[in-house]
């Protein structure tokens, strides 16, 4: 089974001041390294959102070519205020990746 990780929110606060989180995208980057399949959660803002634009920019070199998990990840961009809904697309996204190989 292929390894998955989720990203969510991705901040801190630094001297008072709310600031990007670095250790995320080093986390990122690590799992992409050890070919972990990553899924930002773009719609929580921050360092997730920048990095749910990457994987969105350069899905190729992210995800199999797969219209259904693209379609998915894509909507992870797009803020809700319906958990249920959030959630279920977050393991929709995950059953399918695990399906892939």
């Amino acid at each position: 089974m292929q390894e998955l990780l989720c990203s969510f929110f991705g901040n801190k606060i630094k001297n008072e001041e709310l600031e990007l989180s670095d250790g995320l995208k080093e986390e990122f980057e690590i799992a992409v390294k050890q070919n972990v399949l990553v899924i930002p959660i773009g719609c929580t803002g921050y360092m997730s959102k920048e990095l749910w634009e990457m994987v969105i920019n350069n899905f190729e070199d992210y995800y199999p070519d797969d219209k259904e998990i693209k379609e998915i990840l894509q909507s992870l961009g797009s803020c809700t205020d319906n958990d249920d809904e959030l959630v279920g697309k977050i393991i929709k996204i995950i059953n399918l990746l695990q399906n892939i190989n």
